[in-house]
């Protein structure tokens, strides 16, 4: 299950993120448009850094969400989490993993692994209220609680790494011819 964890990618950047990087979130905008706001996404290659609306650069793999410090590799293709990129660079003394990760939060100029406690930046609205994307499922009356659940494993890492590993052998199972003849 480690390998839905962890990216060679973000493991081969050393010293993703300068001190004086940022002076503040809410100051970013974005390089290609001007938006400002919280809900921009940074590329963690060293001496880049391109700010922009979408997750998408060409040039570069691996990206962060500024509001919500979560990073993701497109050659990869999966979520990176800190927490076991961390682990790992302590178990393997020749990673040039991601030390700028441990330091303050964004706001004071680095990263730090997310603590879960609320901010204004989890809400479903930036400072313009215009909503920042798809947030959830849609509740259709009676499935609510169902929507609770899901929601909450899907945000379980366990579980959405192993979604993400197993497409591949979903798709090879063959199917079986589903009449049963007595």
């Amino acid at each position: 299950m480690d390998r839905g964890m962890t990216c060679e990618h973000l493991n081969r950047l050393a010293d993703v993120l300068e001190r004086d990087l940022w002076q503040s979130k809410e100051n970013l905008t974005c390089f290609d448009c001007g938006m400002t706001g919280p809900n921009l996404w940074i590329c963690l290659q060293p001496e880049c850094h391109h700010v922009g609306c979408s997750e998408k650069f060409p040039l570069h793999c691996v990206h962060m969400n500024v509001s919500t410090e979560r990073i993701w590799c497109y050659l990869c293709e999966k979520e990176v989490h800190i927490r076991a990129a961390l682990a790992q660079r302590k178990m393997s003394p020749d990673s040039t993993c991601i030390e700028g990760f441990v330091s303050p939060r964004v706001g004071s100029g680095g990263i730090s692994v997310n603590n879960d406690e609320l901010d204004q930046d989890d809400m479903d609205y930036d400072g313009d209220q215009r909503p920042r994307g798809l947030v959830g499922l849609q509740n259709m009356g009676n499935t609510c609680y169902m929507n609770a659940a899901l929601q909450a494993l899907s945000n379980t890492q366990p579980l959405t790494s192993y979604f993400l590993e197993c497409a591949g052998a979903v798709a090879s199972i063959p199917k079986t011819n589903e009449r049963h003849v007595e």
